[in-house]
């Protein structure tokens, strides 16, 4: 699998082991509810900004993933802003949610595009009818096996997922968001990227891990 994934990326950075890859345990309990039980992060500390290209005005955007804190997060915003970053985006998950809120909240603010879930949401702004958006700024709200929620200049649309059968949700958020960018970065509008990353996401919960999508 890794192999694959080497075939498609353009790769710079600390060069690491395998075993150096971080890991996370997570538990499905079915019905879009799941539990971190424990998460190392192994060679993520080795991750600098000072290892990015020095131009990064050549990407249509350049997207921030879940660091070991949303601290972390800003700076390697700031230093992709300083180095020419057309575009950010950023995604959370919920220790930082819960530990961090403050931060996670002025990284959604920095960044252009934002991703999280429905917990995610109801934890930084009690429900997800409180949540704005600044002017120019997209953010996308998923919402398990009901598809996702767009908002945009305070504009909210809700776009419905199909009915699948769940075989192994690991992997659905990261294959919405990334497929969302890709449709994002093509200059797909953002109803019609999210509308096809709902359905990515969909075939990757059909199968173990990304095997659905690798096939």
């Amino acid at each position: 699998m890794l192999r694959q994934v080497d075939e498609r990326l353009n790769w710079f950075g600390p060069q690491i082991l395998s075993h150096e890859l971080p890991h996370l345990e997570i538990t499905h309990h079915g019905n879009d509810v799941a539990t971190l039980n424990s998460i190392e992060w192994g060679a993520e500390i080795k991750l600098d900004p000072e290892d990015l290209p020095s131009d990064l005005s050549e990407y249509k955007i350049v997207h921030l993933a879940a660091l070991s804190s949303a601290e972390r997060q800003l700076h390697f915003l700031d230093a992709c802003r300083s180095r020419g970053a057309q575009m950010i985006s950023a995604g959370t998950y919920s220790h930082v949610v819960k530990h961090e809120p403050k931060t996670v909240l002025k990284l959604m603010k920095e960044a252009d595009i934002f991703f999280m879930n429905e917990n995610e949401a109801n934890g930084l702004f009690g429900s997800i009818g409180n949540l704005v958006t600044d002017p120019e700024k997209l953010v996308c709200v998923t919402l398990g096996r009901n598809g996702a929620i767009v908002l945009t200049d305070d504009v909210s649309e809700e776009i419905p997922a199909r009915s699948l059968e769940e075989f192994d949700p690991t992997g659905a958020g990261d294959t919405f968001c990334g497929a969302t960018l890709a449709g994002l970065s093509r200059g797909v509008f953002p109803q019609d990227a999210v509308t096809t990353a709902i359905d990515m996401a969909g075939l990757v919960v059909t199968a173990l891990g990304p095997q659905a999508l690798l096939s």
